[in-house]
């Protein structure tokens, strides 16, 4: 049975990048909510995953884009480095079967 590895691994490090940005925005607004004014910026701490996983460099498309563009440009992208990998991992997993 010929598995779609690149598929799985596309679809993986979508659902990770999702999981990553809910799970931090939610702690973060959660955590500001309780820690109001200048305090605010212990939170902080909370985005530095969503900030590794989203990259630096949209962070001069927020002028331009709303943030539903630049989460689903961010989900592009990362599906497409899940299926790079998932299909290196296939042709290497599938090298000794053929």
């Amino acid at each position: 049975m010929n598995k779609r590895y690149w598929l799985m691994g596309g679809m993986a490090l979508v659902v990770v990048y999702v999981l990553v940005g809910l799970i931090s925005y939610a702690l973060f607004v959660n955590c500001s909510a309780q820690t109001p004014g200048l305090d605010g910026f212990s939170c902080l701490k909370y985005l530095i995953p969503l900030f590794i996983a989203t990259g630096p460099g949209f962070e001069v498309l927020n002028d331009f884009l709303p943030n539903s563009a630049i989460f689903l440009i961010n989900a592009i992208i990362w599906f497409t480095v899940g299926t790079i990998v998932g299909f290196i991992y296939g042709k290497i997993k599938n090298r000794n079967k053929i």
